[in-house]
Protein backbone atom coordinates (compact mmCIF):
# COMPACT_ATOMS: atom_id res chain seq x y z
CA UNK A 1 0.00 0.00 0.00
CA UNK A 2 1.36 3.40 -1.01
CA UNK A 3 2.81 5.32 1.98
CA UNK A 4 1.41 8.63 0.71
CA UNK A 5 -2.07 7.12 0.75
CA UNK A 6 -1.62 6.06 4.38
CA UNK A 7 -0.38 9.53 5.33
CA UNK A 8 -3.26 11.30 3.57
CA UNK A 9 -5.85 8.97 5.10
CA UNK A 10 -4.24 9.39 8.54
CA UNK A 11 -4.37 13.18 8.26
CA UNK A 12 -8.05 13.06 7.36
CA UNK A 13 -8.85 10.72 10.25
CA UNK A 14 -6.97 12.90 12.77
CA UNK A 15 -8.47 16.21 11.61
CA UNK A 16 -11.11 17.76 13.86
CA UNK A 17 -13.21 20.60 12.50
CA UNK A 18 -14.65 22.66 15.36
CA UNK A 19 -16.58 25.17 13.25
CA UNK A 20 -20.23 25.45 14.35
CA UNK A 21 -22.35 23.57 11.80
CA UNK A 22 -25.03 25.06 9.60
CA UNK A 23 -27.68 22.39 9.27
CA UNK A 24 -29.17 21.49 5.92
CA UNK A 25 -32.77 20.27 6.08
CA UNK A 26 -34.05 17.23 4.24
CA UNK A 27 -37.17 17.41 2.07
CA UNK A 28 -40.37 18.28 4.00
CA UNK A 29 -38.27 19.51 6.96
CA UNK A 30 -37.11 22.87 8.32
CA UNK A 31 -33.49 23.30 9.35
CA UNK A 32 -32.77 24.46 12.90
CA UNK A 33 -30.07 26.93 13.93
CA UNK A 34 -27.08 25.53 15.79
CA UNK A 35 -26.81 26.43 19.47
CA UNK A 36 -24.60 25.07 22.24
CA UNK A 37 -27.68 25.13 24.47
CA UNK A 38 -29.21 22.33 22.39
CA UNK A 39 -26.67 19.86 23.79
CA UNK A 40 -27.90 17.89 26.80
CA UNK A 41 -26.46 15.16 28.99
CA UNK A 42 -27.76 11.65 28.48
CA UNK A 43 -29.61 10.57 31.62
CA UNK A 44 -30.72 6.92 31.22
CA UNK A 45 -34.32 6.46 32.31
CA UNK A 46 -36.02 3.11 32.83
CA UNK A 47 -39.34 2.55 31.12
CA UNK A 48 -41.37 0.24 28.91
CA UNK A 49 -40.17 0.26 25.31
CA UNK A 50 -40.98 -1.69 22.15
CA UNK A 51 -38.18 -2.26 19.62
CA UNK A 52 -39.01 -3.31 16.05
CA UNK A 53 -37.01 -4.19 12.93
CA UNK A 54 -37.48 -6.07 9.67
CA UNK A 55 -35.48 -8.19 7.27
CA UNK A 56 -35.88 -9.26 3.64
CA UNK A 57 -34.19 -11.33 0.96
CA UNK A 58 -35.02 -11.81 -2.73
CA UNK A 59 -35.63 -15.48 -3.59
CA UNK A 60 -36.50 -15.39 -7.30
CA UNK A 61 -35.81 -12.39 -9.52
CA UNK A 62 -37.11 -12.12 -13.09
CA UNK A 63 -37.59 -9.11 -15.41
CA UNK A 64 -41.34 -9.19 -14.65
CA UNK A 65 -41.56 -9.96 -10.94
CA UNK A 66 -39.64 -10.77 -7.75
CA UNK A 67 -40.49 -13.32 -5.08
CA UNK A 68 -39.13 -12.24 -1.70
CA UNK A 69 -39.10 -13.37 1.90
CA UNK A 70 -40.14 -10.75 4.49
CA UNK A 71 -39.76 -10.94 8.27
CA UNK A 72 -40.68 -8.39 10.97
CA UNK A 73 -39.86 -8.83 14.65
CA UNK A 74 -40.64 -6.83 17.74
CA UNK A 75 -40.09 -7.23 21.46
CA UNK A 76 -41.35 -5.29 24.47
CA UNK A 77 -38.90 -4.56 27.29
CA UNK A 78 -39.51 -3.16 30.75
CA UNK A 79 -36.63 -2.41 33.14
CA UNK A 80 -34.34 -4.39 30.86
CA UNK A 81 -36.48 -7.53 30.92
CA UNK A 82 -38.06 -8.86 27.73
CA UNK A 83 -41.80 -9.20 28.37
CA UNK A 84 -43.08 -10.42 25.02
CA UNK A 85 -42.06 -10.84 21.41
CA UNK A 86 -43.60 -11.58 18.03
CA UNK A 87 -42.34 -12.57 14.59
CA UNK A 88 -44.31 -11.87 11.41
CA UNK A 89 -43.28 -14.09 8.48
CA UNK A 90 -44.43 -13.64 4.89
CA UNK A 91 -43.53 -14.11 1.25
CA UNK A 92 -44.23 -11.45 -1.35
CA UNK A 93 -44.64 -11.39 -5.11
CA UNK A 94 -43.55 -7.93 -6.27
CA UNK A 95 -44.53 -6.83 -9.76
CA UNK A 96 -47.18 -4.42 -10.98
CA UNK A 97 -48.91 -5.10 -7.65
CA UNK A 98 -47.60 -6.33 -4.30
CA UNK A 99 -49.06 -9.67 -3.21
CA UNK A 100 -48.27 -10.80 0.34
CA UNK A 101 -48.75 -14.34 1.66
CA UNK A 102 -50.29 -14.41 4.22
CA UNK A 103 -51.97 -11.10 3.50
CA UNK A 104 -52.44 -9.89 7.08
CA UNK A 105 -50.99 -6.43 6.39
CA UNK A 106 -52.91 -5.65 3.15
CA UNK A 107 -50.01 -4.04 1.31
CA UNK A 108 -50.95 -2.43 -1.99
CA UNK A 109 -49.29 -0.76 -4.96
CA UNK A 110 -46.13 -1.29 -6.94
CA UNK A 111 -43.34 -1.81 -4.42
CA UNK A 112 -39.72 -2.91 -4.52
CA UNK A 113 -38.39 -5.27 -1.86
CA UNK A 114 -37.08 -2.50 0.44
CA UNK A 115 -40.37 -0.58 0.26
CA UNK A 116 -42.31 -3.77 0.98
CA UNK A 117 -40.19 -4.57 4.04
CA UNK A 118 -40.41 -1.01 5.34
CA UNK A 119 -44.18 -0.85 4.98
CA UNK A 120 -44.47 -4.22 6.71
CA UNK A 121 -42.40 -2.80 9.59
CA UNK A 122 -44.56 0.33 9.86
CA UNK A 123 -47.87 -1.56 9.67
CA UNK A 124 -46.69 -4.05 12.29
CA UNK A 125 -45.51 -1.17 14.51
CA UNK A 126 -48.90 0.53 14.19
CA UNK A 127 -50.65 -2.67 15.36
CA UNK A 128 -48.10 -3.28 18.13
CA UNK A 129 -48.73 0.23 19.51
CA UNK A 130 -51.83 -1.26 21.19
CA UNK A 131 -49.48 -3.08 23.59
CA UNK A 132 -48.14 0.20 24.98
CA UNK A 133 -49.49 2.85 27.34
CA UNK A 134 -49.03 6.58 27.82
CA UNK A 135 -45.38 7.50 28.33
CA UNK A 136 -44.06 4.23 26.85
CA UNK A 137 -41.68 4.32 23.86
CA UNK A 138 -41.93 2.71 20.43
CA UNK A 139 -38.50 2.61 18.78
CA UNK A 140 -38.19 1.51 15.17
CA UNK A 141 -34.98 0.86 13.27
CA UNK A 142 -34.32 3.60 10.72
CA UNK A 143 -35.32 7.19 10.08
CA UNK A 144 -38.86 8.51 10.50
CA UNK A 145 -38.31 11.22 7.91
CA UNK A 146 -41.21 10.94 5.43
CA UNK A 147 -40.36 9.72 1.94
CA UNK A 148 -42.31 7.20 -0.16
CA UNK A 149 -43.84 5.73 3.00
CA UNK A 150 -45.29 9.07 4.18
CA UNK A 151 -48.89 7.80 4.47
CA UNK A 152 -47.99 4.83 6.67
CA UNK A 153 -45.58 6.89 8.79
CA UNK A 154 -48.43 9.34 9.38
CA UNK A 155 -50.72 6.46 10.44
CA UNK A 156 -48.06 5.21 12.89
CA UNK A 157 -47.63 8.72 14.33
CA UNK A 158 -51.40 9.00 14.77
CA UNK A 159 -51.60 5.63 16.54
CA UNK A 160 -48.83 6.66 18.94
CA UNK A 161 -50.33 10.12 19.56
CA UNK A 162 -53.74 8.61 20.34
CA UNK A 163 -52.18 6.51 23.14
CA UNK A 164 -49.62 9.06 24.34
CA UNK A 165 -46.77 6.77 23.21
CA UNK A 166 -43.40 8.40 22.45
CA UNK A 167 -42.29 7.54 18.92
CA UNK A 168 -38.62 7.29 17.95
CA UNK A 169 -36.58 6.08 15.00
CA UNK A 170 -32.88 5.26 15.39
CA UNK A 171 -30.61 5.08 12.36
CA UNK A 172 -27.45 2.95 12.27
CA UNK A 173 -26.10 5.19 9.49
CA UNK A 174 -26.98 8.69 8.38
CA UNK A 175 -26.26 10.62 5.19
CA UNK A 176 -27.45 13.91 6.71
CA UNK A 177 -24.85 16.62 6.05
CA UNK A 178 -24.27 20.27 6.93
CA UNK A 179 -24.42 23.13 4.44
CA UNK A 180 -20.69 22.64 3.74
CA UNK A 181 -21.15 18.87 3.26
CA UNK A 182 -19.78 17.64 6.59
CA UNK A 183 -21.55 14.66 8.14
CA UNK A 184 -23.69 16.10 10.95
CA UNK A 185 -22.54 13.50 13.49
CA UNK A 186 -18.92 14.34 12.70
CA UNK A 187 -19.59 18.09 12.94
CA UNK A 188 -21.29 17.82 16.34
CA UNK A 189 -18.93 15.41 18.11
CA UNK A 190 -15.98 17.83 18.71
CA UNK A 191 -18.39 20.44 20.08
CA UNK A 192 -20.23 18.25 22.59
CA UNK A 193 -17.80 18.63 25.54
CA UNK A 194 -19.62 15.73 27.24
CA UNK A 195 -18.98 12.01 27.56
CA UNK A 196 -22.51 11.01 26.60
CA UNK A 197 -24.77 13.54 24.96
CA UNK A 198 -27.76 14.32 22.78
CA UNK A 199 -28.16 17.24 20.39
CA UNK A 200 -31.60 18.28 19.18
CA UNK A 201 -33.01 19.72 17.02
CA UNK A 202 -31.04 19.67 13.78
CA UNK A 203 -34.26 19.85 11.81
CA UNK A 204 -38.00 19.70 12.45
CA UNK A 205 -40.85 18.22 10.43
CA UNK A 206 -44.51 17.35 10.84
CA UNK A 207 -45.76 13.78 10.82
CA UNK A 208 -49.54 13.56 11.11
CA UNK A 209 -50.48 15.15 14.45
CA UNK A 210 -46.91 15.09 15.73
CA UNK A 211 -44.05 17.57 15.56
CA UNK A 212 -40.88 15.56 14.99
CA UNK A 213 -37.28 16.57 15.67
CA UNK A 214 -34.10 15.09 14.26
CA UNK A 215 -31.05 14.93 16.49
CA UNK A 216 -27.90 12.96 17.20
CA UNK A 217 -26.77 11.15 20.32
CA UNK A 218 -23.81 9.38 21.87
CA UNK A 219 -25.67 7.05 24.20
CA UNK A 220 -22.76 5.85 26.34
CA UNK A 221 -19.59 7.50 27.63
CA UNK A 222 -17.41 4.80 26.01
CA UNK A 223 -19.41 4.53 22.79
CA UNK A 224 -17.53 4.83 19.51
CA UNK A 225 -20.59 5.74 17.44
CA UNK A 226 -23.01 8.66 17.26
CA UNK A 227 -26.51 7.82 16.02
CA UNK A 228 -29.25 9.84 14.38
CA UNK A 229 -32.66 9.82 16.00
CA UNK A 230 -36.07 11.18 14.95
CA UNK A 231 -38.56 11.51 17.76
CA UNK A 232 -41.67 13.15 19.12
CA UNK A 233 -39.95 13.78 22.48
CA UNK A 234 -36.38 13.94 23.76
CA UNK A 235 -37.62 11.88 26.72
CA UNK A 236 -37.62 8.86 24.40
CA UNK A 237 -33.85 9.27 23.94
CA UNK A 238 -33.22 8.88 27.68
CA UNK A 239 -35.34 5.71 27.82
CA UNK A 240 -33.45 4.29 24.83
CA UNK A 241 -30.16 5.13 26.59
CA UNK A 242 -31.05 2.77 29.46
CA UNK A 243 -30.74 -0.10 26.93
CA UNK A 244 -27.32 0.98 25.57
CA UNK A 245 -25.03 -0.72 28.08
CA UNK A 246 -24.40 -4.06 26.36
CA UNK A 247 -20.59 -4.50 26.16
CA UNK A 248 -20.82 -6.15 22.74
CA UNK A 249 -21.93 -2.80 21.26
CA UNK A 250 -21.74 0.00 23.82
CA UNK A 251 -23.97 2.91 22.92
CA UNK A 252 -26.43 0.95 20.78
CA UNK A 253 -29.71 -0.32 22.25
CA UNK A 254 -29.79 -4.03 23.03
CA UNK A 255 -33.44 -4.15 21.96
CA UNK A 256 -32.51 -3.20 18.37
CA UNK A 257 -29.66 -5.72 18.39
CA UNK A 258 -32.20 -8.33 19.50
CA UNK A 259 -34.65 -7.22 16.79
CA UNK A 260 -31.94 -7.28 14.11
CA UNK A 261 -30.90 -10.80 15.13
CA UNK A 262 -34.38 -12.28 14.91
CA UNK A 263 -35.57 -10.28 11.88
CA UNK A 264 -32.46 -11.00 9.81
CA UNK A 265 -32.79 -13.49 6.95
CA UNK A 266 -29.40 -15.04 6.21
CA UNK A 267 -28.17 -15.80 2.69
CA UNK A 268 -28.10 -19.48 3.63
CA UNK A 269 -31.75 -19.42 4.75
CA UNK A 270 -32.77 -17.56 1.58
CA UNK A 271 -30.90 -20.07 -0.58
CA UNK A 272 -32.73 -22.96 1.09
CA UNK A 273 -36.05 -21.19 0.42
CA UNK A 274 -35.00 -20.54 -3.18
CA UNK A 275 -34.13 -24.20 -3.76
CA UNK A 276 -37.45 -25.28 -2.25
CA UNK A 277 -39.38 -22.96 -4.58
CA UNK A 278 -37.46 -24.19 -7.62
CA UNK A 279 -37.98 -27.84 -6.68
CA UNK A 280 -41.74 -27.35 -6.37
CA UNK A 281 -42.02 -25.01 -9.38
CA UNK A 282 -39.20 -25.88 -11.84
CA UNK A 283 -40.43 -23.20 -14.27
CA UNK A 284 -39.14 -20.54 -11.85
CA UNK A 285 -35.55 -21.66 -12.50
CA UNK A 286 -36.04 -21.00 -16.21
CA UNK A 287 -37.61 -17.59 -15.64
CA UNK A 288 -34.82 -16.33 -13.38
CA UNK A 289 -32.26 -14.29 -15.34
CA UNK A 290 -29.77 -13.74 -12.52
CA UNK A 291 -26.61 -15.71 -13.30
CA UNK A 292 -25.22 -14.87 -9.84
CA UNK A 293 -28.09 -16.77 -8.24
CA UNK A 294 -27.43 -19.75 -10.48
CA UNK A 295 -23.78 -19.82 -9.40
CA UNK A 296 -24.75 -19.36 -5.74
CA UNK A 297 -27.23 -22.22 -6.05
CA UNK A 298 -24.65 -24.52 -7.64
CA UNK A 299 -22.04 -23.74 -4.98
CA UNK A 300 -24.54 -24.07 -2.11
CA UNK A 301 -25.77 -27.39 -3.45
CA UNK A 302 -22.19 -28.68 -3.57
CA UNK A 303 -21.75 -27.77 0.10
CA UNK A 304 -24.81 -29.83 1.02
CA UNK A 305 -23.62 -32.94 -0.88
Amino acid sequence: MHPDLLKAAGDLAAHKDTRPPVFRAEEYAKASLYSEENFSDIEPKEGRILFIDGGSQPLIETPAFTIAQIRVYYAVFDYGKKLQRKVFEAHAILGEECQLFPDELKLKGKLDIDQCRRLAELLTAEKACSLLSEGDVLCIDGSLHPKDDHRQLKALAEACADKGVLLAGLSKTSDMVTADNRPVAEALSPLACRKSWAYSPCQEFTLGPSQMTTGFARFHARARHVFRFDTTSIDAVHVIASHCRDPSFLGYPYGLMDADKFARISHREAEQQRLLLQLRLPKLRELSKDAHQVLDSVNTTKKFI
